[in-house]
């Protein structure tokens, strides 16, 4: 994947990039249409607040078309020529951490950014999958290349470098392609680039994050303000839990939580007439639990990644028990 990984094309090499060629550069390389790829970045910036980190992050560990080593790499004393871009690097360096820093500002969770930069990870691994090897002519790694030719002729490498290896498809001066010995020299000037294949892969990933984000506003809506009705199992996929139980048929056995934040207060709850268990499974975010100030209870804690307080309690007139199973982010028990 990252010998594999997409260049950059801004539009000073011929992309028609509105920043960097990021999403440009993506698209030609796994051939999809870079308007899907602009909109997953905006999409998961407005819905999640991951989008502008992940777009600093992808900018810094794609090269420029036409050089072999990115900005993150060049930071580090990692050149591939004179054309550096090293000072590049060191400010991408700087923007990611403020992006990741503001990402839950916009997103309204604390793993916000970091959930975004999974997803991203992880269609990165899909498309990877689908298209493993590059056009030719389009990575100056020396590396296998798919056989069928792709048009890159309206992009030109930068300035002092060699077109990548294996370039097929001729230049717009040599449409018939009479001399390929020639095809290093640049075009006189760009030419409009062909619409991209698969679409609807693209399309359809694009849908799955707008559905994400709804998700997740929904989840907010319909818990935010804690007075949800209750179940034996009290599930939320992404956005907020606010929940009181003050009784024992408010009480679930469980609560099955999996992107966001949620905040589960038990002090209310008044005697039990029979033992009970509650298990709080939470996959990725922030967990907030008050415990029982009236009643004896057990307490049981499976902490993944994170900070957590929390600490196995045992008494035994408990009737009450209490499992906290926790995946990723932090855990505070209160009481």
């Amino acid at each position: 994947m990252w010998n594999s990984r997409p260049p950059r094309l801004p539009s000073a090499q011929g992309g028609k990039a509105h920043i960097a060629g990021v999403c440009e550069g993506i698209a030609v390389r796994y051939q999809l249409d870079p308007t899907i790829v602009r909109v997953a970045f905006v999409v998961s910036t407005i819905a999640f607040g991951g989008g502008i980190a992940a777009y600093v992050a992808a900018w810094a560990i794609m090269p420029r078309y036409g050089k072999k080593t990115s900005p993150l790499e060049e930071a580090f004393g990692r050149h591939d020529g004179e054309a550096s871009e090293a000072g590049l690097g060191w400010g991408l360096i700087i923007a990611f951490g403020i992006a990741m820093g503001i990402g839950p500002l916009i997103g309204g969770a604390n793993l916000s950014s970091l959930l975004v930069l999974s997803l991203f990870g992880l269609a990165w691994y899909m498309l990877h999958r689908r298209e493993p090897v590059p056009p030719a002519g389009l990575s100056a790694t020396e590396q296998p290349t798919r056989h069928e030719a792709v048009d890159l002729s309206a992009f030109t490498p930068v300035e002092g470098y060699p077109f990548p290896p294996g370039r097929k498809a001729p230049p717009s001066w040599d449409p018939l392609g009479v001399v390929p010995e020639a095809w290093d020299l640049p075009d006189p000037s760009p030419r409009p680039q062909p619409r991209k294949r698969g679409r609807g892969l693209a399309i359809a990933a694009g849908w799955i994050l707008a559905i994400a984000a709804a998700l997740g506003l929904l989840a907010y809506l319909s818990y935010d303000s804690g007075e949800s009705s209750y179940s034996s199992t009290v599930s939320v996929g992404i956005g907020e839990l606010e929940q009181t139980p003050r009784s024992e048929e408010d009480l679930p056995e469980h609560y099955d939580l999996g992107i966001g934040s949620a905040t589960i207060d038990f002090s209310q709850l008044p005697g039990l007439s029979a033992p009970r268990d509650v298990t709080v499974d939470m996959g990725i975010g922030e967990l907030n639990v008050t415990l029982p100030e009236s009643i004896p209870f057990n307490l049981t804690c499976d902490s993944g990644v994170g900070q957590s307080n929390c600490t196995p309690r045992s008494d035994p007139e408990a009737k009450l028990n209490i499992h906290i199973d926790h995946g990723v982010g932090s855990v505070k028990v209160n009481g």
